[in-house]
C-alpha cells in the first residue's frame, strides 16, 4: 500500500461534505497528504477545511479568489505537489462523497505495479447508484462513443477517480490544457495511454452526491461530443 501518497479534492461550495470526507480519509490513510483547493465558495467550504488544517498537518488548503473551474483546480495543485521528492503517488476524488473513500484503498493496492489506476463505473463490478436514466445513457453513451474515437481501452474515460504516479504525472502535464471537467478527464487518460502507461481500471460504486447541487454543464457535454476527434487528429 503505497504511504507517500497525496490526494486532490477540488471543492466549490462542498462545505456539507467535506468535513466528513477530510476526517475520514485521515482514519483510512493517515499518512496521506490532502491538498483541498477551493474556488472561493461562498459557503464557507474553506473555513471548515482552514479548521481542520489548523489540527491536522496533513491537510493543506490551496485557497483561490474565483471560480477558476476543476481542470485549473487539479493543475494548480499538481503544480504543488511535483516538486515534492516525498510523494510518489497523487490521488484525485471528488469532494461530494460520491467517491466511496474505503474504495481508493483498492486502488493503491494496484498503484505499484501500475502507472495509473482508474476508478471505473463501467467494468464489471462497477456501478452508478441515483443517477436519472438519461444521464446515465449520456455518461455511458459517451464513454463509449469516446473511446471508439480515441482508440484508447479504458472504458470510464471520464473518471475522476484516479491514482497517478508522480512520474507518469510528470511526462504528460506538459501536453494538458485547461478544459470542461469531461474533456480533461479525457485527454488527462488518453496522454497517459500515449505515454505507454500501465493502465488499471478497478471497479467502483459510485453514488450521485447525498447533499449540495451538481456542477454538471451543458457546455461540458457539448464539448465531450467533439473533443475526441481533437484528440484523434491533433494529440498523436
Amino acid at each position: 500500500m503505497p504511504q507517500r501518497l497525496a490526494i486532490v479534492i477540488p471543492t466549490y461550495n462542498e462545505r456539507e461534505n467535506i468535513r466528513r470526507l477530510l476526517l475520514t480519509l485521515l482514519e483510512l490513510l493517515p499518512q496521506a497528504r490532502l491538498f483541498v483547493v477551493d474556488d472561493n465558495s461562498p459557503d464557507g467550504t474553506a473555513k471548515a477545511v482552514q479548521e481542520i488544517a489548523l489540527e491536522r498537518s496533513q491537510v493543506r488548503l490551496i485557497w483561490r479568489e474565483q471560480k477558476f473551474g476543476l481542470a485549473s483546480a487539479y493543475l494548480d495543485a499538481f503544480a504543488r505537489i511535483l516538486p515534492d521528492p516525498s510523494i510518489d503517488y497523487i490521488a484525485t476524488m471528488d469532494a461530494d462523497l460520491s467517491h466511496n473513500p474505503a474504495e481508493l484503498l483498492e486502488l493503491l493496492r494496484h498503484a505499484a505495479e501500475h502507472d495509473l489506476v482508474v476508478g471505473s463505473r463501467y467494468v464489471p463490478g462497477g456501478a452508478v447508484l441515483n443517477w436519472a436514466l438519461w444521464r446515465r445513457f449520456i455518461s455511458q453513451f459517451g464513454n463509449t462513443y469516446t473511446r471508439r474515437v480515441i482508440g484508447a481501452p479504458i472504458f470510464d474515460l471520464t473518471a475522476g477517480f484516479v491514482v497517478y504516479t508522480r512520474e507518469l504525472l510528470a511526462k504528460i502535464l506538459p501536453e494538458v490544457e485547461e478544459r470542461e471537467p469531461y474533456a480533461y478527464q479525457t485527454e488527462m487518460k488518453y496522454l497517459s495511454y500515449k505515454a505507454g502507461a500501465r493502465i488499471k481500471e478497478v471497479p467502483i460504486i459510485f453514488r450521485e452526491r447525498a447533499s449540495g447541487k451538481s456542477k454538471l454543464k451543458n457546455r461540458a457535454i457539448f464539448e465531450a461530443l467533439f473533443f475526441p476527434w481533437y484528440l484523434r487528429f491533433f494529440k498523436q
